[in-house]
């Protein structure tokens, strides 16, 4: 059974990480979106290894090389099979920086108080 994969949005649905991700090379979005599927159709434990990396708490990343950049999409799941892509950005550093981090659990909590997934089709 796969997993479905939504897309953090604010409460007035500017669809952050699809931007985030819009803002990057065509062939690094192949890349990236293609990760995403299989995030999909596998499910995050399954695709583990070195797809996937915890990040803190319930936040872990997808991990995506192409050629020599690193981007990243942290994540978390939910209930009914169900992940929420909280933030996407282009890596420049050995560590995740703590701004990504922070704005990642700054849009989880916001998702948990709004609880979007329940209304939302992937």
């Amino acid at each position: 059974m796969a997993w479905r994969v939504l897309y953090y949005e604010d409460a007035t649905g500017h669809e952050s990480v699809a931007n985030e991700l819009a803002a990057f090379p065509k062939k690094a979005q192949a890349k990236i979106l293609r990760f995403i599927d299989l995030l999909e159709e596998e499910g995050p434990i399954r695709l583990g290894g070195e797809y996937t990396s915890h990040i803190e708490g319930d936040i872990w990343e997808l991990r995506i090389d192409f050629g020599s950049d690193r981007f990243r999409v942290l994540y978390f799941t939910v209930v009914d099979r169900t992940v929420l892509l909280l933030r996407a950005f282009h890596k420049k550093t050995k560590r995740t920086p703590p701004p990504e981090i922070a704005t990642a659990v700054r849009r989880r909590t916001d998702c948990l108080e709004r609880r979007p997934w329940n209304q939302l089709q992937a």
